[in-house]
């Protein structure tokens, strides 16, 4: 049974049984098949934590209380600043290396992605960490097309 005859099924038991799709891919796909087989919503690869407690909220009806912290209380987390991994600091990277990356990227494939970052922190510690930011990030659109 494929996800599109999951939702038929479950929709055909339980006509109020919030129901969301979420890809397989970071490649985009239609929501259209999906919502049409019954899905009450769509949740796109890559994904932020808060897109699964919004459909969770909407599907559900929950409501989360988020606490907010002071610009300078203690254990906040400072905003990650995105490095300025260009190109140019890619061109010693072999082909075969990052077309490693750009196809655990395309396929989702996190834990490869990371495993191939940590072999160029072998040579270049730096730059697989302004890697590693970027992939954790979700910045997997400028990553793939660094890697172009």
């Amino acid at each position: 049974m494929n996800g599109l005859e999951a939702i038929r099924e479950l929709r055909s038991r339980d006509g109020e049984l919030p129901i969301y799709a979420v890809t397989a891919s970071v490649a985009g796909e239609d929501p259209s098949p999906s919502l049409e087989a019954g899905a009450n919503g769509f949740i796109s690869k890559p994904y932020r934590d808060v897109s699964i407690f919004d459909a969770i909220e909407e599907g559900l009806g929950v409501e989360y209380e988020y606490e907010k912290l002071a610009k300078d209380e203690p254990g906040e987390a400072a905003p990650q600043e995105m490095p300025s991994v260009t190109r140019e600091m890619l061109r010693d990277l072999t082909d075969d290396l990052k077309r490693a990356m750009r196809e655990s990227i395309a396929e989702a494939d996190l834990f490869a992605l990371h495993d191939h970052i940590d072999v160029v922190g072998e040579r270049d510690p730096e730059l697989a960490e302004g890697l590693r930011t970027l992939a954790d990030g979700f910045e997997y659109e400028r990553l793939t097309d660094l890697l172009a």
